[in-house]
């Protein structure tokens, strides 16, 4: 469900000739069911937990959109070498 919202929510930045777009896939478990949904946003590595509609939205637009991270909702930050 989320991740078909994802798809409907992107817009322009789904579309496959945008250069900034954004990509998706899904992943086997990772091991951290209790968190989950997980989202994870790179290059920055920045992973997000318990993924609900409204969550998504903000991630979009917040992160994604406008370059934020939707600081309350982090579950795990990659560090960048």
């Amino acid at each position: 469900k989320l991740y078909a919202r994802l798809a409907e929510k992107l817009g322009d930045l789904g579309d496959y000739f945008n250069p900034e777009r954004v990509k998706r896939g899904v992943t086997p478990c990772l091991g951290v069911c209790v968190g989950g949904p997980l989202l994870c946003v790179y290059p920055e590595g920045v992973w997000y937990h318990h993924v609900d509609e409204e969550l998504l939205d903000r991630i979009i637009e917040e992160h994604l959109r406008e370059g934020r991270v939707v600081e309350e909702a982090v579950f795990h930050r990659l560090e960048a070498e």
